[in-house]
Formats: structure tokens, C-alpha cells, sequence
């Protein structure tokens, strides 16, 4: 290739996103929040190159882009199913503050 982009940082963003999915599907979320800043510093330095540069690699980029919509649909169902475990923790804690009020209010027999 004749081209002034390092071909590795190519190959770089590529692992980097393909381990940001992997973390993502096993739920290691911290992970992905750390690969999140290495793949930004990656684009950051990619994107410092002319666009016509960047072109030439725009199959390998739109890989990128469809594994990060994979990682955010798996994040954002991750915290919808936070969510709904929060909502369901909090009808039991109040279910339960009402039966230990009532039972404390109880008249004794």
C-alpha cells in the first residue's frame, strides 16, 4: 500500500473495537470504558491524516462503526435491564417498609 497511514493503527482500532465487543457481551463494562479512551486516541490519531488518506481504508472503518453500534445496543440493553432491576429492588423495599410499618403499628394480642 502506498498510503501515509500507518496500516497498524488500522489493525489497532480493528482488535481494539473487536475487544470492546467482546468485554461488552461478557459484561465487563469497566473494560469497554478503558478501550473506549484507547480507540478514541487511536481515531484521534487517524483522523489527523487528509481525508482522501482515510478513504482508502473506509471498508475497514465501516467494520468499525457497525461493532461499535453492536457495543452501544448491547450497553444500552444492559442499562435498561439495570433499570428495571432497580425499579423492581425499590417495589420491594416499599412492599416491605409497609409490612414492617404495619406490623410495627399492629396492636399487640
Amino acid at each position: 500500500m502506498n498510503h501515509d497511514i500507518p496500516e497498524n493503527i488500522i489493525d489497532e482500532l480493528m482488535a481494539t473495537s473487536e475487544s470492546m465487543l467482546d468485554c461488552a457481551e461478557n459484561r465487563e463494562w469497566e473494560n469497554v470504558a478503558e478501550l473506549d479512551i484507547e480507540r478514541r486516541n487511536l481515531l484521534a490519531t487517524l483522523l489527523k491524516n487528509p481525508a482522501d488518506e482515510i478513504a482508502h481504508f473506509s471498508r475497514e472503518i465501516k467494520a468499525i462503526f457497525s461493532i461499535n453500534k453492536e457495543v452501544i445496543n448491547l450497553a444500552s440493553d444492559a442499562r435498561a435491564e439495570a433499570a428495571k432491576d432497580q425499579q423492581t429492588l425499590t417495589t420491594h423495599r416499599k412492599g416491605t417498609t409497609a409490612y414492617l410499618q404495619t406490623q410495627n403499628s399492629a396492636p399487640e394480642t
